[in-house]
């Protein structure tokens, strides 16, 4: 690969003397030496001039490294630590590395050496990488190395990674499912305008004095770094201090946030999400993974890894709460029931806390004396009647039937009812 590209002066400062005065003009910049237009315009103009605020890093030394792979034809796993390599020795204002080509370890070792340097002299290096062609594994290694280098600097070093699709190798099927997600490591496929300016100002200023400290660690936890989830979460706490002590289970609560992880779901086949589904519910994930990480999606993705099989908790808990049975889908934490992928509509809160009941424990005869204090908690049961309870499951059946042939609720002659 030769890259035939003049690069601009690269601009490195302490954002402690601040920003103000320094607006720099799309005729100012180039990445890559390139025309500053479209999405890398606004790449480079949001970094530098909306992407972070001066109050963002107090006293801190910031060194921004800008890349873009568009024009390179085709790129190769050593082709990305190269650029990453070239643009940080730019950025950082020494001379090119005119060794010649070397092979996809010698140039991670050749960055890796360089971030050394560099994290001694600047308290961050913020890498903005534009247009990285998804190219199946090659793009899996890349995550992997740039995810091992991010944790052997303890977070001087982010990466934010636009990804796109070489025009002449789009699949649709991972295309969709790609374009809601990011990892740990800022990959951001396919991302708007509006959603990169969101993203980006949540990561450089992640640290910042505008968010509350004691709340960072419980947004990057629970957000496991999907940018849309972590902005929502430093929104809602932010808005409601409470929140941020909130268990899991009443942040699934929130509307903004179920809506967020249907959206990450939305694109999977049945069976992506069944292993989604099983991942979450498993304490050992090594049994499962010699199957699951042969779909490419959930892994290149970094949804799922070896280690806490779901790698965001919260969609891993809300998983847990949206089960599985023949023909049917249980939305608990939504709120909603589809059969068949159709809605069940008309539910009472007291029909939906039975079936709720019931589906937490699939497989498991549900009592009529745990039915009855479903029906009336206050009671704790107290005074609910046999008949009583078979109207309510009588009037479950019926809605169900209206939607679905299939026996859902049965009933153990004697005993009580169950999903199995």
């Amino acid at each position: 690969m030769q890259r035939e590209l003049k690069y601009p002066k690269w601009y490195h400062y302490d954002i402690y003397e601040s920003l103000k005065g320094r607006i720099f003009s799309s005729e100012s910049f180039s990445i890559a030496g390139l025309p500053g237009s479209g999405r890398t315009a606004a790449l480079r103009v949001l970094c530098f001039n909306k992407g972070i605020q001066a109050e963002h890093f107090p006293n801190h030394k910031v060194l921004f490294v800008f890349s873009d792979t568009r024009g390179l034809g085709s790129v190769e796993e050593r082709d990305y630590y190269r650029i990453l390599y070239d643009d940080l020795l730019t950025a950082m204002g020494l001379p090119p590395d005119t060794s010649g080509n070397v092979d996809a370890y010698q140039t991670l070792s050749k960055l890796r050496a360089s971030l050394s340097k560099a994290v001694s002299e600047y308290d961050r290096v913020v890498f903005a990488c534009n247009r990285f062609f998804v190219l199946g594994g090659d793009l899996a290694r890349v995550q992997l190395q740039l995810s091992l280098l991010r944790d052997a600097f303890k977070d001087s070093v982010v990466f934010i990674i636009s990804l796109e699709h070489p025009q002449q190798e789009v699949n649709q099927d991972t295309e969709k499912a790609l374009h809601p997600l990011a990892t740990s490591t800022y990959f951001m496929p396919l991302l708007s305008h509006d959603e990169m300016e969101r993203s980006l100002k949540l990561y450089l200023g992640f640290y910042s004095l505008n968010a509350p400290k004691d709340r960072l660690g419980v947004i990057a936890e629970l957000s496991g770094g999907h940018p849309g989830l972590a902005n929502l979460l430093l929104r809602l706490f932010a808005r409601s201090p409470v929140a941020s002590k909130a268990s899991v289970g009443q942040l699934l609560q929130e509307p903004t946030l179920v809506n967020e992880l249907e959206r990450i779901t939305r694109y999977f086949t049945d069976e992506q999400r069944s292993h989604l589904v099983r991942l979450a519910q498993v304490s050992d994930v090594s049994e499962l993974w010699p199957t699951v990480s042969e779909d490419r999606v959930l892994v290149e993705t970094g949804l799922v890894n070896k280690e806490a099989g779901v790698a965001i908790p919260l969609l891993k808990r809300y998983l847990v709460g949206s089960v599985h049975v023949p023909n049917a889908r249980f939305d608990i934490n939504g709120g909603r029931v589809f059969l068949d992928s159709k809605e069940l509509e008309g539910l009472s809160l007291t029909e939906f806390r039975i079936i709720e009941h019931l589906v937490r424990n699939t497989g498991k005869i549900v009592t009529r004396d745990e039915l009855a204090a479903i029906i009336s908690p206050d009671s704790e049961g107290a005074g609910v009647s046999n008949e009583s309870i078979d109207q309510y499951i009588s009037r479950l059946r019926k809605k169900i039937s209206l939607i679905s042939d299939g026996e859902i609720i049965k009933t153990v002659f004697g005993r009580g009812y169950m999903v199995d």
